[in-house]
């Protein structure tokens, strides 16, 4: 199961005002717009039972089902039944995956060169990485994992969300994943990720660092540990959640530098269909016809 079918993830998105429809194992997300009806978006579900998530869709008044597929497969069945492909994914439609069942060894020999020496740079006794349980999180943690992550989306021009939606992703998973954080001669913080976990899958879910952090080489130290941690939790594979996707210039241009940091660690680029859009209004029917 992909996090985002997850019931934590569900769990998220009901804390900002979204509700799940199951059918079949395939997890809707549902919002609803009062006398308007809804919209519905599905991301990457295992199964896809069209037919019934239409029936669904129609008797809820749906304005439009948004679908992200799992495989070509599913993007196939979805053109098939007049589906548009979306020039805005929902998800990161471009990715990493690493091979989790490599040994510690055999990774860092897939790392390329700069990673390997910057992952040597960066065991500098005046840093101090440690792990921070979410289901024993502390709120200077987590607030000042945010700070630095606001400060990394400042200079890297991409969207950060509210302290209030950050916090209720963190309640949604607690337990099912953990911070590695790194803090420069025990005092602040310089760098840190959070890692989500689902069905024998790390994800990468936030990164952030300071410019200090940086010139220590602490992104390198904490991705490292990040993998080890994570392989020692059982998971199998480890998602670097999104890198530049040539497919969408305009929507992750901004990604262009952690996605050269990402494409160090000797993982696999994996490629989703990206996000496809049926209108169930006949006025956007129309629409989807003209812009597409």
């Amino acid at each position: 199961m992909e996090l985002r079918q997850s019931v934590e993830w569900g769990k998220y998105l009901e804390s900002l005002g979204w509700q799940t429809e199951v059918i079949d194992g395939c997890a809707l997300r549902v919002k609803k717009l009062g006398f308007l009806g809804c919209i519905i978006k599905i991301q990457r579900p295992d199964l896809l039972p069209l037919e019934k998530i239409e029936a669904f869709a129609k008797k809820s008044r749906a304005l439009f089902v948004k679908i992200e597929p799992r495989d070509d497969p599913q993007a196939k069945s979805l053109i098939t039944n007049h589906y548009s492909l979306d020039s805005w994914p929902l998800t990161p439609a471009r990715t990493v995956f690493l091979d989790l069942t490599e040994t510690g060894d055999g990774l860092l020999k897939s790392f390329s060169k700069d990673a390997r020496r910057s992952i040597k740079k960066s065991e500098n006794p005046t840093l101090n990485y440690r792990v921070v349980e979410l289901a024993e999180r502390q709120d200077d943690s987590i607030k000042q994992f945010y700070s630095i992550w606001k400060q990394t989306g400042a200079r890297g021009n991409f969207w950060v969300p509210p302290f209030s939606e950050y916090a209720k992703e963190l309640s949604a998973f607690s337990g099912r994943g953990f911070f590695i954080l790194s803090h420069l001669e025990n005092k602040h913080l310089v760098s840190g990720c959070l890692i989500f976990m689902c069905d024998g899958v790390a994800y990468y879910h936030h990164a952030a660092s300071t410019l200090e952090g940086q010139t220590l080489h602490a992104p390198y130290g904490q991705l490292w540990r990040a993998i080890l941690e994570s392989k020692n939790r059982s998971c199998t594979k480890l998602d670097l959640e999104g890198i530049f996707d040539p497919r969408f210039k305009e929507m992750f241009k901004a990604w262009l530098n952690f996605s050269a940091f990402k494409l160090k660690w000797g993982g696999r680029v994996h490629e989703y269909p990206g996000a496809l859009t049926k209108g169930f209004n006949p006025l956007l029917r129309l629409i989807f016809r003209l812009i597409n």
